[in-house]
């Protein structure tokens, strides 16, 4: 994708409404986890802790992920994003009142994680609702981007924020790119509202995505490599603040942008190489895969 596919897209104000919207929105949410993670750490100085914060995170989303996405189908997709986005923005206000206790705290990180099984699959699909088939390329890979960008930045922005203006200015300013992002969803134009609501149309969905995978191999793998990469990113973050601290000696706020900020360079190359050896799918997929594993082996050592 060159740099004119991008701009062509981003001429398009329905299309860049909706992707900065996912802008402001991916980059409150990774700004969220971070500092939940570190201040649950600050909290406890104990990994188990943070992981029960990424259980909080995790168990909203293997039980509503998929059930979610069949029932966003027969909404407004707009509406969706907007009450997601205003709803998230609310119940961060919410940490400002419980910034000290760890069960609060993991009670809104459920409520936000709950929301946002919601918000993911109706922003997707408009995608090829409001952009041209020959600019989907370039939209696509511009959404892609942003998703990995915005989770880098979270966490390189993490600590640096917290030292800044404090654990209640941090809240007050990722609500605000909630609301942000809530107000730009009115850039982007409705769609038709699908009426069959009935459960049993809901169940014969769900039955048919479950029938679709287990025919499409290809697809399925995709999936699985899908899991567990999060799976990854997922434990590294929680294990993130006691490596920090108990390791490498590391102020705990220094964490995210010490440890994360070479990521954003690990990105870039690999986004090069990538683009420039031309190897197969399959390959790229081996080689990233292998080379994690030895990476983090080489960690352990």
């Amino acid at each position: 994708m060159g740099k004119i596919a991008i701009l062509d897209v981003l001429k398009n104000k329905a299309f860049r409404g909706l992707w900065m919207s996912q802008v402001f929105s991916q980059l409150g949410i990774n700004l969220l986890t971070f500092i939940l993670a570190l201040r649950v750490y600050a909290l406890t100085e104990r990994n188990t802790a943070v992981s029960f914060l990424t259980m909080s995170v995790v168990i909203p989303a293997m039980m509503l992920g998929v059930v979610a996405g069949v029932l966003v189908e027969r909404f407004d997709k707009k509406k969706v994003l907007f009450w997601c986005n205003l709803l998230r923005g609310i119940a961060v206000l919410g940490f400002l009142l419980t910034k000290e206790t760890i069960f609060f705290i993991y009670l809104l990180a459920v409520l936000i994680s709950a929301i946002t099984q919601f918000f993911v699959p109706a922003e997707g699909p408009l995608i090829p609702k409001i952009v041209p088939a020959n600019h989907l390329v370039g939209a696509n890979s511009l959404f892609i981007m942003t998703i990995f960008v915005t989770m880098l930045a979270g966490g390189v922005l993490a600590g640096p924020l917290l030292d800044g203006v404090g654990i209640d200015i941090s809240f007050l300013i990722i609500a605000g790119l909630y609301f942000l992002a809530t107000a730009l969803v009115l850039f982007v134009p409705s769609n038709d509202k699908i009426a069959n609501h009935t459960t049993i149309r809901i169940k014969e969905e769900f039955s048919e995505g479950v029938k679709f995978l287990r025919a499409n191999r290809i697809v399925l793998t995709c999936l699985i490599l899908l899991v567990g990469s999060q799976t990854v990113i997922a434990s590294l973050s929680t294990l993130l603040p006691g490596l920090a601290h108990k390791t490498l000696f590391l102020p705990i706020n220094q964490a995210s942008t010490l440890l994360l900020g070479p990521a954003i360079l690990g990105i870039i190359i690999g986004a090069v190489l990538v683009s420039q050896l031309h190897f197969p799918l399959r390959v790229n997929i081996t080689i990233g895969i292998v080379g994690v594993s030895l990476a983090m082996f080489c960690l352990g050592l």
